[in-house]
């Protein structure tokens, strides 16, 4: 089978972690399947060096006249998996739609590559609905291929797609062979728009992301936490908690992996609460780091507002990782109770005591390995694409 697979969001030297899991979703797939021709095509969609601001006039008209800052190049990642990267200036889409037009052009040229190496592609796959799933309406309706989408959005819509969702979003979503969510609620949503859709699990480096020795672990207990410094992972509660379980005499170190734009706001809370010794931001790391990270931690923590399925989850149970969670929806229904703490709200009495009953239990790492295996496993996931691959070329 040929895949010709389109990200939305991609990782660059600024933002390494940005939409990195579809890339190795792809490598797990290749993996897998052996016997495919795989390709990912990318543009530059978060490399801050090809965004255009027109408040600057003067300098948005000059870089584009001028040689792009990075080079259009082929990597050969796998045997079976190449990207093709051809980068486009992106703007603001209140004007000349941020040259989307454009970006569906590169990723034309593109597919052109995959098509003069391996031949025209059974599929092509767009992680999220948009840019690439409208980019692979498009590509779908002049080349006469099938396309499938897998949504992730959270929430669905995005605040900042909001103005292209009757233009773009709806009609891919509406046209594509076929629909895939990463959850319940998701798909419940799409449903409000009169979208089919159906249910598939994200995939993980299972092999990578395993059960570590237990003499990993410290002697403070550690509560890890997994994603972008912003407002939908609600950390202010999280930090709150790890205060108030403080003054009850549970002594607690907490670990955040992430970036974004909140950290200023959630250092200064970390400090006006004393928590320096407590609370460690650890910025993006590596993949290396990360396994490390859930090695050497106690408890995986998820303090959000709202999630669909989220990588780092799946990540932490293939490690042998017990999960505390706030009661977004699709929690409960993501994890057992026998292996994870789900809070019954929000509040903060009830997100620390959910902290506190986690820290007094004990759970079997090799038993969650499994629970995540016998859920989420590649080959489970895996078999269930391919026949989804299936059924939108019939």
């Amino acid at each position: 089978m040929k895949i010709f697979i389109i990200p939305s969001w991609q990782p660059s030297d600024r933002f390494p972690t940005t939409g990195i899991f579809f890339y190795d979703q792809a490598r797990v797939l290749a993996q897998q399947k052996p016997d495919w021709q795989i390709a990912i095509s990318s543009w530059g969609s978060h490399d801050s060096r090809l965004w255009l601001t027109p408040l600057r006039p003067l300098d948005f008209f000059l870089k584009q006249l001028s040689k792009l800052p990075i080079s259009r190049k082929e990597v050969l990642i796998t045997p079976n998996l190449v990207e093709f990267f051809n980068p486009c200036h992106t703007w603001s889409r209140r004007l000349f739609s941020g040259n989307l037009p454009k970006i569906i052009q590169k990723n034309e040229e593109n597919l052109l590559k995959f098509m003069a190496y391996y031949g025209k592609p059974d599929v092509i796959h767009a992680q999220v609905s948009f840019p690439a799933g409208y980019i692979a309406m498009e590509l779908a309706s002049k080349f006469d291929i099938p396309f499938v989408i897998t949504e992730h959005m959270s929430p669905f819509p995005m605040p900042g797609v909001k103005d292209v969702l009757k233009k773009k979003i709806l009609p891919a979503l509406r046209v594509a062979n076929k629909v895939m969510v990463v959850s319940q609620h998701l798909k419940e949503k799409l449903k409000t728009y009169q979208i089919k859709s159906e249910l598939a699990a994200n995939f993980i480096d299972e092999i990578f992301f395993n059960v570590g020795e237990a003499s990993n672990l410290g002697n403070q207990f550690t509560l890890v936490a997994v994603g972008r410094l912003e407002k939908q992972k609600n950390y202010p509660l999280l930090i709150k908690a790890v205060d108030e379980l403080r003054q009850q005499g549970l002594d607690l170190q907490l670990k955040i992996a992430g970036e974004g734009t909140e950290r200023k706001k959630i250092s200064e809370l970390i400090q006006r609460l004393g928590l320096q010794s407590q609370i460690e931001l650890l910025g993006d790391i590596e993949k290396d780091s990360l396994k490390l990270l859930l090695h050497s931690a106690h408890r995986f923590v998820s303090s959000s507002l709202h999630e669909n399925m989220p990588v780092a989850i799946l990540e932490a149970l293939a490690c042998g990782l017990p999960v505390i969670s706030t009661p977004w929806q699709g929690a409960d229904k993501m994890m057992d109770f026998e292996i994870s703490e789900i809070a019954p709200s929000f509040d903060l009495n009830d997100f620390s005591k959910a902290i506190s009953q986690s820290v007094g239990k004990a759970y079997n790492k090799e038993q969650i390995r499994q629970f995540y295996i016998n859920r989420y496993g590649n080959k489970v996931v895996i078999n269930e694409l391919e026949s989804t691959y299936q059924s939108a070329i019939l």
